[in-house]
């Protein structure tokens, strides 16, 4: 297959790092995309006491300067240890300080990039479902696609919590129980997202074969989010499975009808889906699989997440329960097991 570029590689891609182990990971995604597209990589770092540096005693102008420029040698040390291996242009590798949180400064150099690429951070998954996060606030608040890489050490953790686990709160929650889950990863794993050639494959064992997986709903961030995953899909030489996880009052208020059967339902969001991706231009080159199922649309994206290598979703997907769209958004960027970017 020959080599994808996008038409244009004007815009950066901007990676927020912070000196952590966790900060070099979202580092190494980025390093890696713009190997195959020529993008420029601006890793951005606010001069804040927030870096394990021991620079929480830093108070004037010439202390931070000394230790933006330490932060920086180390930054550079890691990247000339590593860009060759990977086949990234050094030359593309920029590096942008800001004296300001790192919050602020993402949504300052975040707001004309590619996308934003963050690390979800290694606190754990509890601690930072209930603390909040970095990287949710930054998709929250920027208009920018952002990309959210799981660390390696979360795999574990992150499939006790979705096999066991019910995460609920009073306004809010959603609830995901064993069973049920278990149910959606039957359909998920051996319908959907399974490369087709060998259905009986461990799509964790074969992970040069895994899909990008686009989150549809029909919003205009989902078509967006479509956008954004063929253009990755093309990059890295992946198949592209666009899904439409659907409830029954969901479809009513998509049809107008009042009284559906399952059936019924399903036909109409099959259709659905398909003519959402027949509308958009795809390469002669790209498979493309549309597929729609009766499962919570949280639900149903996270257990998508285990068998593909990047889950993009729209800023205007909803949960099944109260149809806030943030709120699915946090849990998709909390628990999902792939690389997962949110398109507004």
């Amino acid at each position: 297959m020959p080599e994808y570029r996008p038409e244009s590689v004007d815009a950066d891609i901007v990676v927020g790092v912070d000196g952590t182990d966790d900060s070099y990971t979202a580092l190494d995604f980025a390093m890696r995309e713009s190997a195959k597209t020529g993008q420029t990589v601006n890793a951005v770092f606010g001069w804040t006491p927030s870096w394990s540096t021991g620079t929480d005693h830093m108070h004037d102008d010439e202390e931070w300067r000394d230790a933006r420029h330490d932060i920086e040698r180390n930054l550079i040390q890691w990247v000339d240890a590593r860009y060759e291996r990977i086949g990234f242009d050094r030359r593309n590798l920029k590096f942008t300080s800001v004296k300001a949180t790192e919050y602020a400064s993402l949504l300052r150099l975040g707001g004309s990039a590619q996308q934003i690429v963050l690390a979800r951070r290694s606190m754990g998954v509890v601690p930072r479902w209930i603390m909040g996060s970095l990287h949710a606030s930054v998709a929250g608040a920027t208009d920018t696609p952002v990309t959210v890489v799981r660390i390696e050490d979360e795999t574990d953790e992150l499939s006790d919590m979705s096999e066991t686990a019910t995460l609920a709160s009073a306004t809010n929650g959603v609830v995901m129980d064993a069973n049920a889950n278990a149910n959606t990863r039957r359909t998920l794993s051996n319908v959907d997202v399974r490369p087709s050639s060998d259905p009986h494959q461990d799509p964790h064992l074969d992970p040069e074969h895994r899909p990008i997986v686009v989150g549809m709903d029909g919003s205009e961030s989902s078509k967006h989010a479509l956008a954004f995953g063929i253009r990755e899909a093309m990059i890295n030489h992946r198949s592209l499975h666009a899904v439409f996880c659907w409830q029954m009052d969901q479809m009513t208020r998509i049809t107008g009808r009042k009284a559906m059967s399952d059936k019924g339902a399903q036909i109409l969001a099959e259709r659905f889906v398909a003519d959402a991706v027949a509308e958009v231009n795809i390469p002669a080159e790209l498979t493309v699989q549309s597929e729609a199922f009766q499962l919570p649309a949280c639900r149903g994206l996270l257990e998508a997440s285990r068998h593909a290598c990047w889950l993009v979703v729209g800023s205007g997907e909803s949960t099944e329960h109260d149809h806030d769209p943030s709120a699915l958004v946090k849990r998709v960027l909390d628990f999902s097991e792939c690389p997962v970017t949110i398109v507004h």
